[in-house]
This record gives structure tokens, C-alpha cells and sequence, in this order.
């Protein structure tokens, strides 16, 4: 029988049935702290607590959410939020959207003819870096069409900061931490724990690296090495997205690239951030540099609802809301949030 810190670690069978799980494996872009109290939190939960929990999440998958809008409108500004840990699809542990709606809605504000301007509202320590330069990528197209700020408030660092990097304006909150650019990735060598148990895993494999990394055998020297290279790779897709977006030399973001988190005044003074305000400021200043409006007032304008069914692309409804449904409602009050993919219980 297997020692106890040993079962502690592992994820209950009833894991595997919840969509793109996959999405908390690999490289990622976030301060390592608040990964680490992300991970503690599942494990706190792995008992009675996480299969609740995927129990719950399980009574909608193949269900289709009702279809919300993608943003709200705020005088003719888009707002979108993205706050919590970055996914590519969403999750029930997060309430961020997931990459992809936020690639959708910011295409849809983009294309949207009543929106002069677009808000990315984002408090969040980074995450998984699937998805994120394409997302990113988007911002900077939406960019070259009409100015898309993004805001910051508590934290935008790593993933998160990668996404704002191409937008035409970077601010934050004067108590916002900035920046930890830079990826990493975790492999355990639980070699000498099997060892002790009498366990000795036997890998199967076509090439020399193919299951590197397979739990309980040893992590040697050059899969290490592998492993690193890896990494850069990413790190050097980060850092060229940064300095694509900002007005620092490659050169510079590289040297800023140690990881390392600012609070928001010194950000700005490296280059990190365009402003530190708060986010009414930053949202005057985001129409200021807007062309006029279209009509007279956008919030009657009709939002882009299609969203997209776990990440395939499929399209699981359209709605609008016409001045008609708006009226005696200030334009705040339109909800913001994209559902999460069908995993999400919104238990949290």
C-alpha cells in the first residue's frame, strides 16, 4: 500500500470526466505564490469537497448556457472583464472567462459599429499561457482599428500582463501589483518515493524523450535540459509580445523579464504602464482618445451574444438588447460575463 503523502497528491478518478482539465497542465505564466494557493485549494478540496464540487460541474456539461452578452456598453465604451486565474476555456475555480470568449468578445466589440472605444477590466496573477499570445494578438488587432485600453486593478501580472501588453493603453490602480514576466514549469521526481514503496515504473516508449516526466521515474539531467528549452521558447514569445505592444526594446524587456512583481507606480516608471489612475480616470481618458459617436447614445446598440461551445468553435446562440430593452436601465447594468464552458458549475 502506497504511504500516505504519496495519496495526498494524487486527483480523484471523477477529475477525468470534467472538460478540459487538461488546460491546468503545462507552461505557465502566473505569480508562483497565487499558483500555489491555487493548488492548495484543490487539494484542500480533494476529498467529499472536489468531488462535490466536479459532481456539480458534471450536471452541465452538454448543457447549453443561455448566451450573455460579451460586453457591456458605457457610453459608447465596450467593457469587458477578465479577472481571476487564466484559462483558455474557463473554469468553475475562476471566474475568468476563458481566452477564447475573451478573443470573441473583443473581435465583437472590434467589428461592433455603436462602440468607439474598448475596456478590458482585468484584476488577475496570470495562469496557463494556453492561448494567451493569441489573445493578445487579437488586442493588437483591435487595437489598429479603435483604441482598446486595458485596466488593471490588484494584480495584473504575468498571463494577465501578456494580454494587456498590446493594448493601445496600459493602466493601473495605484495599489496594483505589475508585471512577473516570465513562465515556468513544475516536474516531480518521485523516483526515489516509488523506489521506497517497491513500485518501479516500466515506460514503453517509440523515442528517446517520449515519456519523460511519466510519474515515479527519474528526471534526469537532460530531460531537465529539454524541459528548459521549452520554457525559453515560451519566455521568448512572451517578451516579443511585450515589446511588439509597449515602447520598450526587446532588449529592455528582456532585462525586465526576471519574474519579479511591481507595484504600479514603479511599473509605470519602467515602462510597464502608460498610467497609474483609477479606473473612472482611466475609462475618461479611453473615450477622450475615441472618435465621436455614431448615434446618440450607444448603450441602445445591439450586442454580439454568440459564444463559443467548448472551445469548438460552434456557435450556441445569438441575442441582442435593443434600446427598447434597455430603457429606465442605466448602461452598467447589462451583464458583462460570458458563461465559462459547460465545466463550470459557477459554484464559485
Amino acid at each position: 500500500m502506497r504511504s500516505k503523502p504519496y495519496m495526498e497528491t494524487r486527483i480523484p478518478a471523477e477529475a477525468a470526466d470534467v472538460r478540459h482539465v487538461d488546460q491546468y497542465l503545462g507552461v505557465w505564466a502566473m505569480v508562483p505564490d497565487r499558483l500555489e494557493q491555487l493548488m492548495a485549494h484543490v487539494r484542500a478540496m480533494q476529498s467529499a469537497g472536489l468531488v462535490a464540487h466536479i459532481e456539480a460541474a458534471r450536471q452541465h456539461i452538454g448543457v447549453d448556457p443561455e448566451p450573455e452578452p460579451l460586453y457591456e456598453v458605457d457610453d459608447g465604451v465596450a467593457v469587458i472583464r477578465a479577472e481571476g486565474t487564466v484559462t483558455k476555456y474557463g473554469s468553475s475555480l475562476s471566474p475568468f472567462p476563458g481566452t477564447v470568449g475573451l478573443r470573441q468578445a473583443v473581435r465583437a466589440a472590434s467589428n461592433d459599429s455603436h462602440v468607439r472605444a474598448t475596456m478590458i477590466r482585468t484584476a488577475s496573477p496570470g495562469g496557463s499561457v494556453a492561448g494567451v499570445s493569441d489573445l493578445a494578438a487579437e488586442v493588437r488587432r483591435a487595437a489598429a482599428v479603435k483604441p482598446v485600453a486595458v485596466h488593471g486593478e490588484d494584480m495584473v501580472a504575468s498571463a494577465a500582463y501578456w494580454l494587456g501588453s498590446g493594448a493601445s493603453r496600459l493602466s493601473a490602480s495605484s495599489g496594483t501589483m505589475v508585471g512577473s514576466i516570465g513562465v515556468y514549469a513544475v516536474v516531480s521526481d518521485l523516483s526515489a518515493l516509488y523506489a521506497r514503496e517497491g513500485v518501479r515504473p516500466i515506460i514503453v516508449k517509440s523515442g528517446k524523450f517520449k515519456g519523460a516526466g511519466v510519474e515515479g521515474t527519474e528526471v534526469d539531467a537532460e530531460q531537465i535540459q529539454t524541459l528548459q528549452a521549452e520554457v525559453d521558447a515560451v519566455a521568448d514569445h512572451f517578451i516579443d509580445d511585450v515589446a511588439r505592444g509597449r515602447p520598450l526594446a526587446k532588449g529592455q524587456v528582456r532585462e525586465l523579464a526576471d519574474g519579479r512583481i511591481h507595484i504600479a507606480k514603479a511599473a509605470q516608471e519602467m515602462g510597464l504602464l502608460d498610467a497609474v489612475e483609477d479606473f473612472d480616470t482611466a475609462m475618461k481618458r479611453l473615450r477622450a482618445m475615441a472618435k465621436p459617436a455614431r448615434s446618440a447614445r450607444s448603450a441602445g446598440s445591439k450586442l454580439a451574444a454568440a459564444t463559443m461551445h467548448e472551445g469548438t468553435g460552434r456557435r450556441v446562440g445569438q441575442s441582442s438588447l435593443a434600446a427598447s430593452d434597455l430603457r429606465g436601465q442605466p448602461p452598467r447594468k447589462i451583464a458583462s460575463r460570458l458563461p465559462t464552458s459547460a465545466v463550470s458549475s459557477r459554484a464559485k
